[in-house]
């Protein structure tokens, strides 16, 4: 049975001991590496980033140069998400060099996807998909299919970053296909779940949704709680972004739960912290600054920078609940009584909180539920213009809480 990261964890602690113990510094430096690879599952990246520097050291010690260059490139990765990405890349770049230098290909590989995700993350995509291109021309010359699929999905997502719509969606087809020819059922389970996004990305919501729903299938099927966890965690999003905030909580409850079984530190922040927001919007505001609270205090131990949106977050549901209220009733007065394009500008102009994308969706959701069918027509034309009027305007407060993340 496979060992889970805490479990993981106490098995390497244990060995290390014993490697210490009897003087091998190689199987010292493997021990290292692997606590620090699971303690970065784990979401615990500083601690990750000690025993990265630890296996560093011994691996130039005993002069092993795969060892030093597969080291930097889980050192790089490390830094990247702790988002220091200047020093993230210059280390990527060193381990690129000596893997190189040793012609170990699977190394270089590394390197190059490890490149080409903070070239991605500084907005350098086309320097992103440079590396992803060399990433695949290795693989497909070393015939790693695996290896092929995760650089075809690495090129799709940049083509997606750069909104090259059809070109991502043509990368992330071809390793869906790739991952069938190859029988790899995680790998089509991340598939799917990336044309499900592309699909909502491209309005085609109902088609993404079905593909999610095949994901988190498959993930189930497989005992595989990460994937699970992580199809749950873009379901919770799209219902996010779509107003149902009853399906959102439920994805995210269940993401939630997984996390917390699974350690992982950061999934929990972010779903409180995703949790926090909806039920803000739901008017449950004490639940939602408890759940904020707690991502802020997880992230702060993290040293993640997402800790100021937290902050922000827990402000607003201490101090904001009463203005909230007094604005969306005068914004709900104001949408109702403008008639025509005209009237609806100058409302804005004097109840900037009507152009906030939560109150819009929520504006949506009540016409739909509960404005009679006689009435629609004419609401959702003042939906039509407010949204017009909207995208010209620089999200507030509430857009950048309750906007799409």
């Amino acid at each position: 049975m496979a060992l889970n990261d805490r479990q993981a964890i106490e098995f390497f602690e244990q060995a290390l001991v014993i490697w210490r113990k009897i003087g091998d510094r190689r199987g010292e430096s493997a021990d290292l590496g692997n606590l620090g690879i699971a303690f970065s599952n784990m979401g615990d990246t500083r601690r990750a980033v000690g025993y990265y520097e630890q296996q560093l050291v011994i691996s130039r010690e005993i002069g092993n140069k795969t060892i030093e260059g597969s080291c930097l490139v889980n050192l790089g990765a490390a830094y990247r998400d702790l988002g220091d990405l200047k020093q993230a890349g210059r280390i990527l770049e060193q381990a690129l060099t000596i893997l190189r230098g040793t012609g170990h290909k699977k190394g270089e590989v590394s390197a190059l996807e490890g490149l080409g995700s903070v070239s991605l993350m500084l907005g350098d995509r086309v320097r992103a998909i440079v590396f992803y291109e060399q990433q695949l021309l290795i693989v497909r010359e070393i015939g790693d299919q695996f290896g092929e699929w995760l650089a075809l999905r690495n090129i799709g997502e940049a083509y997606k970053s750069l909104d090259e719509k059809s070109q991502a969606t043509r990368y992330f087809e071809e390793a869906l296909m790739l991952s069938r020819k190859i029988d790899n059922k995680r790998a089509e389970s991340e598939s799917l779940m990336d044309l499900g996004i592309m699909n909502f990305i491209t309005n085609h919501v109902q088609q993404g949704i079905t593909q999610l729903e095949q994901s988190l299938l498959l993930a189930k099927n497989l005992g595989d709680r990460t994937q699970e966890a992580t199809v749950l965690g873009n379901l919770a999003s799209i219902f996010f972004q779509v107003g149902d905030m009853q399906r959102a909580l439920s994805f995210s409850e269940q993401h939630l739960t997984i996390a917390r079984e699974l350690g992982d530190l950061n999934g929990v922040a972010s779903n409180t912290y995703n949790m926090a927001r909806g039920y803000a919007m739901s008017g449950r505001t004490d639940l939602g600054l408890s759940l904020a609270q707690e991502a802020f205090q997880i992230w702060s131990r993290l040293g993640s920078s997402k800790a100021k949106e937290a902050l922000e977050l827990i402000d607003f549901l201490k101090g904001g609940r009463a203005e909230y209220i007094n604005q969306a009733k005068a914004a709900i007065d104001a949408f109702q009584k403008s008639t025509t394009f005209a009237e609806m500008q100058r409302a804005v102009v004097q109840n900037p909180f009507m152009t906030d994308s939560g109150f819009i969706q929520s504006l949506e959701k009540t016409i739909d539920e509960a404005v009679r069918p006689e009435n629609k027509s004419a609401f959702r034309q003042r939906i039509i213009w407010l949204r017009q009027i909207a995208n010209k305007e620089q999200p507030g407060i509430l857009g950048r809480l309750f906007g799409k993340k």
